[in-house]
């Protein structure tokens, strides 16, 4: 059976050993339209494995997990504005691609972590404006 004329395999990465299968042809033909079924279930099955392995792991309650799930709406709020700010002056600079990737990611994460830390999660005011439940304050 010949498929040359159906699909090619080429490496998506110069130093990879992973092929990928891209369709030749149009779409609509019935060969194409099986290979991108194909990837699409393929999609599906990593996300069912991922999910399948977070409700095995990640269902008992740690002090992590309470600590993130609280955290989760405001680092959602958060993370475009410090992403677009950090990345403005980090595109700029005369690194590679991976080296710039690495530093506004890994300073937007410290960003908006020290975001939610110092001021949102401390002030009542915050808390309300960001969706989160409010402190009790103590009498005393």
């Amino acid at each position: 059976m010949d498929l040359s004329g159906v699909a090619t395999c080429r490496r998506p990465l110069s130093h990879t050993r992973q092929f990928v299968i891209v369709p030749r042809g149009s779409s609509g033909t019935p060969p194409y339209e099986v290979i991108m079924l194909l990837r699409g279930l393929r999609v599906w099955c990593w996300i069912l494995a991922i999910m399948g392995l977070g409700s095995r792991f990640l269902n008992s309650n740690t002090r992590f997990l309470k600590y993130a799930n609280e955290a989760v709406l405001p680092f959602y709020v958060l993370h475009q504005t410090v992403i677009l700010i950090i990345g403005f002056y980090v595109v700029q600079w005369s690194l590679t691609i991976g080296a710039k990737y690495s530093i506004i990611t890994g300073a937007s994460f410290v960003a908006i972590l020290v975001i939610y830390e110092v001021l949102v999660r401390r002030f009542n005011v915050l808390r309300f404006l960001f969706g989160m439940r409010l402190k009790k304050r103590f009498a005393g």
